[in-house]
């Protein structure tokens, strides 16, 4: 609302509007139709009316990241129209979006009671790669959910993300990156919002990834995990190995797994919690 301050004798438009903040989403924000209004154009061509027309054609809520892939569009230009959609009131946000201040307890009941989805809390992990363990990466980061590869607009770098919807209200939102330049030219977006970082390389190359992990010793962000993917029979090695041939102190965890199977991921998380546990006092 605006107030008479605002006005100036003699002139026929307020002095200054204030401007409400846009909306701030991520990759991997969930968004969902309103079915209470009526249906969109499903064949509508333009940006904001084919992803429209993709969510409400969907049984549950879907990340940015996939409808950016199945409409053979950029990340970024999915974002700017859901964004769009958003604040329209088209879309409705399932997970939590970046606002100043958040709902009280009165808009939480009245979202309930209006039928609005639940919220999704999601929990975000990066994973990085030597550019010789892409193989190793795309089948970890499948075990989560589907692949979705995408190009940073930004600076032209290709990153990867799967999503797994743990609970209707749970969620685990994987990021990769395959290499040191890529990794430095996304930094810090790319792990904004992430609970840890996790280095993937394999048993035979642990070489490949020194530069990475040297590198990240520098930054400063969440914990730091090391994961090794156990490629040969013959080789045997124990986490000082690991920690001596990356130049890592003790203090980072290494994991031993099978970046193959379908367990890895839950081994990886079993071991990012424990430091996070241990900083929140909670072992």
């Amino acid at each position: 609302m605006i107030t008479t301050s605002s006005f100036s004798p003699g002139l026929k438009t307020p002095r200054s509007i204030a401007q409400v903040p846009r909306l701030r989403i991520n990759e991997f924000t969930l968004v969902a139709a309103d079915l209470r209004l009526p249906a969109p154009d499903l064949n509508a061509g333009d940006p904001h009316g084919r992803i429209l027309a993709l969510v409400w054609q969907g049984l549950e809520p879907i990340s940015v990241v996939e409808a950016a892939d199945r409409t053979s569009m950029p990340v970024a230009s999915a974002m700017v129209a859901i964004t769009d959609l958003i604040e329209q009131g088209r879309l409705l946000a399932c997970s939590p979006v970046a606002t100043f201040g958040g709902p009280d307890v009165l808009d939480q009941i009245l979202e309930a009671l209006q039928g609005r989805p639940h919220q999704v809390d999601m929990a975000k992990i990066v994973v990085v790669a030597p550019p010789g363990c892409e193989t190793e990466l795309r089948s970890f980061l499948g075990h989560a959910g589907p692949v979705h590869s995408s190009t940073d607009q930004g600076t032209g770098r290709h990153v990867l993300h799967a999503l797994q919807r743990c609970t209707p209200t749970l969620a685990l939102a994987l990021t990769g990156v395959c290499g040191l330049s890529p990794l430095q030219a996304l930094w810090p977006d790319v792990v904004r919002s992430a609970e840890a970082v996790l280095l993937l390389v394999r048993d035979t190359d642990l070489a490949e990834g020194r530069d990475i992990a040297l590198w990240l010793q520098e930054q400063t962000f969440t914990s730091l995990l090391i994961m090794v993917h156990l490629s040969s029979s013959t080789i045997e090695l124990d986490a000082f190995q690991v920690r001596r041939a990356l130049f890592v102190p003790s203090s980072v965890p290494v994991v031993m797994i099978d970046a193959d199977d379908p367990r890895a991921v839950t081994m990886a998380l079993r071991d990012v919690r424990r430091p996070l546990a241990s900083e929140e006092g909670q072992v």
